[in-house]
């Protein structure tokens, strides 16, 4: 199957809010909201790759993802077009930097083989509870869902300004 960079983008809305709900709902495994959460972040960013790359293979390693969307490009070039405005926009690359950590350090593609039990011992073993009071995995799915909402509603904004300057 072919994917184009809308068809990413949309991707990208739709698993956002799919890992919203089941998080709100409390009926679906956190392990579940982690990874469509993770998801949704990976579908923008792959969005804004298209726009630069027919073909990429960045196997689900959000640094090199973030680097090949360009997104701080664009963040930049908004700088350039109302410098009024540099200090939010930096302030944007800064969440954005962010979010793109907080996703690594929690998600990776294979989350959805795994039951909670599990997650919950590979979280332990990499001492992720710390700082977390209560759920464990409710609270770095919380976390997850956060940095990837910030990754989404970024690119939401940056995507029109993005597809002009490719010329789309």
């Amino acid at each position: 199957m072919d994917f184009s960079g809308d068809d990413y983008f949309q991707a990208a809305l739709q698993r956002m809010t799919d890992a919203q709900r089941m998080f709100e709902s409390h009926h679906v495994s956190d392990s579940l909201v982690m990874y469509c959460a993770g998801l949704a972040a990976e579908c923008m960013l792959r969005a804004f790759v298209s726009l630069h790359y027919r073909e990429f293979d960045a196997r689900h390693d959000f640094g090199r993802l973030l680097v090949k969307s360009r997104m701080r490009q664009f963040l930049e070039g908004q700088m350039e077009s109302h410098p009024a405005q540099t200090a939010k926009i930096q302030m944007r690359m800064t969440r954005l930097h962010a979010a793109v950590n907080q996703i690594v350090a929690v998600w990776s593609n294979n989350i959805r083989f795994a039951a909670d039990p599990l997650l919950r011992r590979h979280f332990n073993r990499r001492k992720m509870y710390r700082g977390v009071r209560g759920d464990l995995l409710r609270e770095l799915s919380r976390r997850l869902l956060s940095a990837a909402l910030e990754v989404v509603n970024q690119g939401v904004v940056l995507w029109s300004f993005a597809r002009k300057s490719n010329g789309r």
